[in-house]
Formats: structure tokens, sequence, C-alpha cells
């Protein structure tokens, strides 16, 4: 009979900052960014594993806040 289960989840958090042309003679910019994903590893039809991720990231641009993403993704494994 073919079953669908979980084996394990994984979640993550991640953060990155970057500060442009701090010494130049152009405007600097400051740069962030944080989000947050998970991944489950499943077992679809008894011996098919696969892993389903879903994520999500927010940018921010010298305090503002410049854009959201959204990610989901699913990779079929032998």
């Amino acid at each position: 009979m073919p079953s669908f289960y979980v084996n394990w989840l994984h979640a993550g958090l991640f953060a990155q900052g970057l500060v442009a042309n701090p010494w130049g003679s152009l405007p600097q910019r400051e740069l962030v960014s944080a989000g947050a994903q998970v991944d489950f590893k499943v077992v679809i039809f008894t011996n098919l594993e696969s892993t389903i991720s879903f994520g999500w990231a927010t940018a921010y641009e010298d305090g503002d806040k410049v854009g959201t993403e959204f990610m989901a993704s699913l990779k079929l494994l032998r």
C-alpha cells in the first residue's frame, strides 16, 4: 500500500547586511535582509524520498522596506 510520511524537518533563519560605498563620493547605501526556511524530507509511495521547502525573506534599504519574497519547492528523488 503506498504511503506518505515525513522523515525529518529542518528549519533555518538567516540575515545579512551590506554597506555599499562607505567612503566614496557616491551616496552610501545600507542593505539588510532576513528570512526563514523550513525543509521537510518526505517519503512518497513507500520508497520515493523527496524534499518540500517553504521560505520567506524581506529586504530593507536605508531602513525602508523594499520587498518581500516567498518560496515553495519540491525536489523529487529516487
